[in-house]
């Protein structure tokens, strides 16, 4: 690979045999696995991985791995106190390794830590991709000959954010983001932080009727943080929740209370600005939908939380629909706070649930469906990561949606508005024509993106985390469980449930039939591809 197509900047990249370790300073730099497949196979086999799994770009071994006879010495103009570099020979293959680096990535008795390159002048690259020696690689880059020291916070960081990007399935990551003061607060603590912080939410009710409680059907209520942990004690009475949700931090509340937010540990230079809050009572949850930009970093910061997550191709069991309308978020017909209603859904429609404590931080993949609720008063801080290559015809795609909605509302009554928009899309007359402006610019992004070559992040093997991830506590969650088989009652699931008959809130108005067909996936993506067709 040249050396403009690596993704991870050199100075982060990393040893993927001995890169947990001590700050200590070693005398190694890195170098790619080569591209000539049967030396490549004899790397990853030295190395203990599995010999026919795809590589990474970021890929690195270091050269402590190697043997002093797999580099030989060539002339080196561009140094000024050495005239002379090492490089590695086209056949060299790694044999170093302690008794446990090679074949036992979740011990911690490594090898000796690797460094990274710190510039052009002082890096080794193995058999490149760009030319040929007798096995069909290079040697053109060098061994620095200067101690560099190693960083593994900064390993340990690039690595979490590879693995984030390249992973298929939702990840939860244990005891992460101890420096985050928020996990440091019992129920009194935030009773004191927040206050003098009155807290606008929604105020809804545990029912069982076979559509959600769509926001338009909640009220709106100010109120404290200890009111709303109260609903958390009644809730097996009265029914009623709170949920202070999707707020950005700074907006409604002081922003200095969560100064200590950082997404940095996990690679990502988000700040407490940058990320929404949401607190809630016990039974607080948002309809299960799917958000159709980027990915998604939660942060359980206090109290717990049930996830309910099903993978983007479980769509045709979940009755997906765009009404109400709301940028990014397609929702499913069926109300999820019923279990009742979860018990009808198809017998092949697949789910992984996990219930979230203070100190996990989950990792929800692209358009994966999900439906989270409160099981007591709790806290979580959010932050969504884009991903251009997909956002870009997302966005593409949500402004041939939102021009729909707009042109449908047109022509119904003012009334029906609430119903087919959600309340944070109100309608405006000009609601086609920004949707059509919008359009021409994201058709110019999309094709301007294509010129991108940046290759895709390779899909990770949910069993290669033992190997990459060695000393983090995690989760990789697998959705292998029937979801008509999940048991989800509470007590005031089954207090406010059994003596509910089932009802359905839908419109039989022709308009909710409209923007449901024009707005329906295959209709779009016809639309979508229609507009890019080159003249």
């Amino acid at each position: 690979m040249m050396e403009e197509d690596v993704i991870t900047p050199p100075e982060l990249q990393r040893c993927i045999v001995c890169y947990i370790r001590n700050n200590n300073v070693y005398d190694a730099t890195l170098f790619e696995f080569p591209d000539n497949v049967e030396t490549r196979k004899l790397w990853l086999n030295a190395c203990g991985f599995n010999v026919n799994m795809e590589i990474s770009p970021d890929f690195r071994i270091c050269s402590k791995h190697f043997e002093r006879d797999c580099f030989q010495q060539v002339p080196n103009p561009n140094l000024e106190h050495h005239n002379i570099r090492l490089v590695l020979k086209p056949n060299a293959v790694p044999t170093k390794f302690n008794r446990m680096s090679a074949h036992s990535h979740i011990s911690g008795n490594y090898g000796p830590s690797c460094s990274r390159v710190s510039s052009s002048s002082s890096r080794v690259s193995g058999p490149s991709r760009s030319s040929s020696g007798p096995s069909g690689n290079s040697v053109s880059d060098e061994v620095s000959s200067s101690n560099i020291p190693s960083n593994n916070d900064i390993e340990k960081i690039i690595t979490i954010k590879n693995v984030i990007e390249s992973s298929r399935v939702p990840i939860v990551f244990h005891n992460m983001l101890n420096d985050w003061e928020p996990f440091k607060w019992g129920i009194d603590d935030w009773k004191t932080k927040l206050y003098r912080h009155p807290i606008h939410c929604r105020k809804g009710k545990i029912t069982c009727t076979k559509e959600p409680l769509w926001e338009h059907l909640c009220t709106n209520e100010d109120s404290t943080f200890i009111e709303l942990d109260k609903t958390s004690e009644t809730i097996e009475t009265h029914g009623n929740w709170l949920y202070f949700d999707y707020k950005y931090i700074g907006e409604k509340i002081d922003a200095d209370i969560f100064n200590s937010v950082s997404w940095d540990e996990l690679g990502y230079d988000m700040s407490a600005e940058e990320s929404t809050l949401w607190i809630g009572g016990t039974g607080a949850h948002t309809p299960c939908h799917q958000d159709l930009y980027g990915i998604n970093l939660v942060a359980q910061v206090f109290g717990k939380k049930r996830w309910i997550l099903m993978p983007p191709e479980m769509e045709k069991y979940l009755e997906p629909t765009r009404i109400p309308y709301e940028e990014s978020s397609c929702y499913s017909k069926i109300n999820f706070s019923c279990p009742e209603n979860i018990k009808k859904i198809d017998k092949n429609c697949k789910y992984v649930s996990v219930i979230l404590s203070p100190g996990d931080v989950l990792f929800v993949p692209h358009k994966w469906w999900h439906y989270v609720e409160n099981l007591t008063t709790a806290v979580s801080i959010n932050a969504w990561i884009q991903v251009p290559k997909l956002d870009n015809v997302a966005r593409l795609k949500e402004s041939v949606v939102r021009f729909m909605a707009g042109s449908v509302c047109s022509v119904t009554l003012d009334t029906l508005h609430k119903q087919l928009l959600n309340p944070n899309e109100p309608y405006s007359r000009f609601m086609t024509l920004e949707s059509s402006l919008l359009i021409d610019r994201c058709i110019k992004e999309v094709i301007e993106n294509e010129k991108d070559t940046t290759d895709e992040p390779k899909i990770l093997d949910p069993a290669l985390l033992p190997k990459i991830l060695p000393n983090l506590k995690y989760e990789a969650l697998i959705p292998d469980q029937h979801l008509y088989r999940g048991e989800f009652d509470t007590v005031y699931h089954r207090i406010h449930h059994s003596l509910t008959p089932l009802s359905s809130m839908s419109n039989t108005d022709i308009s909710f039939k409209l923007l449901d067909a024009f707005c329906s996936e295959n209709v779009v993506n016809e639309i979508v591809k229609n507009l890019l067709k080159k003249d």
